[in-house]
């Protein structure tokens, strides 16, 4: 795990030209998730996952969990759903980014690898499954930028108008897996947790270009509805898995305590 008190999104960059700061970020040590029975389905089809990340260990045998939905039982695409960073040890890229369901291990795999452990990368997964072109299904966007090149991409599984594990009636986790056979934690910071049900966002909901030195920065998030199972999470130091979205969608904090609290952020 780095604890390296500097901040960079590709380069260090000012603050001049905002007045939105993030005052602190969470970090994840292994065994350490949020979890979340969501007791009433919502919007299966339509959902935005925003996130600022700075990683710790890389290139490790196992996946690393940033969001995962499932019910630890049923082997569906309409039941898990999955945001992580890629294992070593498969012809895919280490340290990608992969968005898959359950039979579909490769919806996306970023050919971009998340190497940098001094770096807060912005993490944008926008899904809807009602777009008629199959490519609009998933979105993925790194600092503000669309990605389009992937080292895998299938649609098997992503139909049009197919209901997804996330807002299912089952656990969501940040940080780990719901799945008994491996937990595949994450290792590194999260700041900045928005998850939006029922719209479909681009990354520039959640930041902007800074015009003094063209780095992506963070904004304050206003004008959105989170709908049902929406939440923000700003992991404040006594309340960390307090939503702070007003849909009272709180998390529940698993091994990890208000010690974890740093002022590293992507701001500070």
């Amino acid at each position: 795990m780095s604890f390296s008190d500097r901040v960079l999104g590709f380069g260090a960059f000012s603050n001049r030209d905002t007045t939105y700061e993030v005052d602190q970020s969470l970090m994840f040590a292994p065994n350490a998730h949020f979890s979340r029975d969501v007791g009433s389905a919502s919007n299966r089809k339509t959902w935005t996952w925003s996130a600022w990340v700075k990683r710790g260990t890389l290139s490790t045998s196992n996946d690393q969990m940033l969001f995962n939905a499932y019910d630890n039982s049923s082997a569906s695409n309409s039941t898990y759903f999955a945001i992580r960073f890629f294992r070593t040890g498969t012809s895919d890229p280490a340290d990608s980014l992969s968005v898959n369901g359950w039979t579909s291990a490769n919806w996306r795999i970023t050919n971009r690898r998340f190497l940098d452990p001094s770096a807060w990368y912005h993490i944008v997964v926008t899904v809807d499954t009602t777009e008629s072109s199959a490519s609009d299904r998933i979105k993925i966007y790194i600092n503000g930028v669309q990605e389009t090149s992937f080292a895998s991409t299938t649609d098997n599984g992503l139909d049009e108008d197919q209901d997804l594990g996330v807002n299912a009636e089952q656990y969501h986790m940040m940080g780990a897996e719901n799945l008994s056979s491996t937990d595949r934690y994450f290792d590194g910071y999260m700041a900045e947790v928005h998850f939006i049900d029922g719209t479909a966002l681009t990354a520039s909901s959640f930041g902007k270009t800074n015009s003094d030195t063209g780095q992506w920065i963070p904004k304050k998030v206003s004008g959105v509805t989170y709908g049902t199972n929406g939440f923000y999470l700003k992991f404040v130091s006594g309340a960390l898995g307090t939503d702070s979205s007003g849909e009272g969608n709180n998390y529940t904090a698993n091994n990890i305590d208000n010690d974890d609290v740093y002022l590293d952020s992507p701001t500070n």
